[in-house]
C-alpha cells in the first residue's frame, strides 16, 4: 500500500505537468524539471544525496522504487563518466527540492553505472525512466558522523524482512545454496572456477540493500587481487568466488551470518546483508 500511494502520487505531480516536454541533455540524457529551486543547493561529487526515486522502462514497467525501503533513499554521486550520459550526470544537475524526470540509456545505466549485464527483457538502445524528488543532500564527512553516532542496530528480524523484500524486488529466481547466500551469474565465465589457493583479481562493487554503496574498486580503477581460501575473506565471499570463472559477471547477495554478522566492523553495520556485482579479471 505504502509503495502503491507513493507511486500514483509521483504519477500524478508529474502527469500535472504534461506541458513540460523532456529536453535532450548534450551528454545524451533527456531530462524535464516539474519543481527547480536554483537558489538551493547541488550535490558535489561524493555528496550522499537522500531520494524519492523510481525507474521504469517501456513507460510503465516498474524496475525500481525507493518506497520498498523502511529508511530514507541514500545514494552516493558518484564521479561523472568521461562520455557521459549516467544518471549520476543527470542527478548532479538538482538542486535540494528539485523534482525531475530524466531518461536515461538502458546500455548506459546497466553495463556504466550499475557495472553490470543489461537484463535480457531490455534492448541496447532501450530507456530508463527516472522520476526523481532530491530531498537533501548530506556531505560525505558528515554521513560518516552520522553513521559513527547510529546506536539502535538493525536487527535478525528487520535483516531478514528487507532480504525477503529485495530478493523479490529484484526479481531473483535462483534458489539460495546451502549456506543461504544468492549466487547468481549475469555472463558466463570461461574456463576453469576458481578453487583454495587460486590467485583471483576481480573488480567489485560492494552495497546495501538500500543501493548505498560501502566499497568500490571501480571508483579506484585498481582491481582487488587476494588468494582464495587463504586472505582474511568473509565466508559468502569466499563462497560466491569460488564458483566464478574468467570473464564472468556475477552479483552476490550475502546475510549478515556470512559476512560481518551481529557485531559488523568499522564500516559495515551489525545485521546487514552485503551485495556484491563482480568482474573477474583473471584467476590462476
Amino acid at each position: 500500500m505504502k509503495y502503491l500511494l507513493l507511486t500514483l502520487g509521483l504519477i500524478i505531480l508529474f502527469s500535472c505537468q504534461k506541458k513540460n516536454e523532456y529536453i535532450k541533455h548534450e551528454m545524451g540524457f533527456d531530462y524535464v524539471f516539474f519543481q527547480e529551486n536554483k537558489d538551493a543547493d547541488k550535490p558535489k561529487i561524493g555528496d550522499v544525496m537522500v531520494l524519492s526515486m523510481s525507474y521504469y522502462y517501456n513507460g510503465d514497467s516498474l524496475l525500481f522504487s525507493s518506497s520498498e525501503f523502511n529508511k530514507p533513499f541514500r545514494m552516493k554521486l558518484k564521479r561523472t563518466e568521461p562520455k557521459g550520459g549516467t544518471i549520476d550526470d543527470a542527478l548532479s544537475m538538482m538542486h535540494i527540492g528539485d523534482s525531475a524526470s530524466f531518461k536515461v540509456n538502458a546500455s548506459v545505466f546497466y553495463n556504466v553505472t550499475k557495472k553490470q549485464a543489461i537484463p535480457v527483457d531490455l534492448k541496447q538502445d532501450d530507456e530508463i525512466t527516472f522520476y526523481v524528488k532530491l530531498k537533501n543532500v548530506i556531505s560525505y564527512v558528515d554521513f560518516q558522523k552520522e553513521k559513527a553516532k547510529q546506536i539502535e542496530n538493525d536487527t535478525p528480524e528487520k535483516e531478514q524482512e528487507m532480504l525477503t523484500r529485495y530478493i523479490k524486488m529484484s526479481n531473483i529466481t535462483e534458489e539460495p545454496t546451502n549456506s543461504g547466500m544468492y549466487f547468481i551469474e549475469e555472463i558466463e565465465g570461461k574456463g576453469p572456477k576458481a578453487k583454495r589457493g587460486s590467485q583471483v583479481t576481480l573488480h567489485y562493487l560492494g552495497y546495501y540493500i538500500n543501493g548505498e554503496s560501502f566499497s568500490s574498486t571501480y571508483d579506484s580503477g585498481k582491481p582487488f587481487t587476494f588468494v582464495l581460501g587463504k586472505d582474511d575473506l568473509v565466508a559468502g565471499f569466499q563462497e560466491g568466488v569460488s564458483k566464478m570463472q574468467e570473464k564472468g559477471h556475477y552479483k552476490l547477495v550475502i546475510p549478515s551470518y556470512l559476512a560481518y554478522g551481529k557485531e559488523g566492523n568499522s564500516v559495515v553495520p551489525p545485521n546487514k546483508t552485503l551485495i556484491f556485482e563482480i568482474d573477474v579479471l583473471s584467476i590462476k
